[in-house]
Formats: C-alpha cells, sequence, structure tokens
C-alpha cells in the first residue's frame, strides 16, 4: 500500500513538506544470483525477510509508547538474550549495524522543505554542507528510536561520504536499537509547533 509522509503546522490546512515514500528493490542477490524482486518503502533497501537473513535487524512496533516503529536486532541463528552486536571497550568501537540511508539534500534544501528553526524528523548531519533525509527513502537505519545517551545502545557515525549505526553497548538478540538524536533535534519541544506522520494512502 502506498505510504505518503506529511510535515506540517497543525494550524496550517496543507502540510509545508509531502512526499509518497519511494519503494526500493531488496539488494539481497538470491542463489541463482538473481535479486530478490520484492520491494519495500518502510526499510528501503532490504525486503523484511532479508533484513533478517542479511543484517541481524527487524522493523517492528516500538516499545516506547507512541513512536510507531522501531528497529530491533534479530538474528534467528541465535538464542534469545544473545549479542549480536558487540562492544569492544578497549578499541572504545562497536559493530557495524546499518547503514543511514536516505536523499542526500543540502543545508538549504533541508530548511526549505523543513524551516530553518526545525529538524528533519528523519534526517541525520552528514558534512557541514548537507544532510541525510530518509523521510521520503526510508531505509530501516531511520527507525532507531531516540534516547539518551546514557540509555541509548547505538550512536550515528560520519565517515567520509556515509552515515552509519554503531553499537556503543552490547545489543542482545531482541534489543531495541536507540540512538542519542543530540542537542540539534528540535522536533517535539513546546516552542516548535511542526508535526509529522506518515499514511497510507
Amino acid at each position: 500500500m502506498p505510504k505518503l509522509f506529511e510535515y506540517s503546522n497543525p494550524a496550517n490546512e496543507r502540510p509545508r513538506f509531502e512526499c509518497m515514500l519511494i519503494k526500493v528493490q531488496c539488494q539481497h542477490i538470491l542463489a541463482n544470483g538473481k535479486r530478490c524482486n520484492r520491494f519495500q518503502s518502510i526499510g528501503a533497501g532490504f525486503c523484511s525477510h532479508h533484513l533478517q537473513t542479511d543484517k541481524c535487524l527487524k522493523i517492528a512496533k516500538s516499545t516506547v509508547p507512541e513512536c510507531g516503529l522501531g528497529l530491533f536486532a534479530c538474528d534467528r541463528q541465535k538464542p534469545s538474550g544473545a549479542i549480536v552486536f558487540a562492544y569492544h571497550p578497549k578499541r572504545k568501537r562497536g559493530d557495524f549495524v546499518i547503514e543511514y540511508t536516505g536523499e542526500v539534500l543540502s543545508k538549504l534544501e533541508t530548511a526549505n522543505r523543513y524551516g530553518h528553526a526545525n529538524t528533519a524528523p528523519y534526517g541525520a548531519r552528514l558534512n557541514s554542507h548537507s544532510n541525510i533525509d530518509a523521510a521520503c527513502l526510508r531505509g530501516a537505519g531511520s527507525l532507531a528510536n531516540h534516547k539518551q545517551r546514557t540509555h541509548a545502545n547505538a550512536r550515528l557515525v560520519c565517515a567520509k561520504s556515509i552515515v552509519y549505526i554503531e553499537a556503543t553497548k552490547p545489543i542482545r538478540n531482541g534489543d531495541e536499537i536507540f540512538i542519542d538524536y543530540g542537542r540539534e533535534y528540535n522536533l517535539g519541544q513546546e516552542d516548535i509547533t511542526y508535526s509529522h506522520r506518515t499514511r497510507d494512502i
């Protein structure tokens, strides 16, 4: 079913910005050498089956009330509670979880969509000149919800031309993955009037 993203001011009749979510063919290569023929809009890049088999992740209802969907560790080859993504204290590095994918926008393009004072609800900073916006191209990484750093178990890392999620604590089978969105994430604060939703059409 097609899905529509809307970012709006509740006081206005029309959304400030809206777009149809882009359906993307699954990247998994089958045993016959052909690409999986499934398409996905929520978690674009992998169908739900191959997101689990290839990335040990699944998208499901978040454990946080009113947060909608969340991203979970899910390795069907390991028992519940087993570590899926490790953290290595000596190196102060964690396992790669998944790339944060979406549209690459300049800072001006981002501001035109969301306004200068607001934050893209599915956005991540790529560098000082551009951002990755997963509002319309909704990669699985964008489904990781927010918790403050002390309670989060992962973080966003910017490396050259990509942004990815890295474990900051051991993430066990069945755990929801949380990242700290940082100080710049303003959506939902009392002085911010914009809201967003994704709905079936």
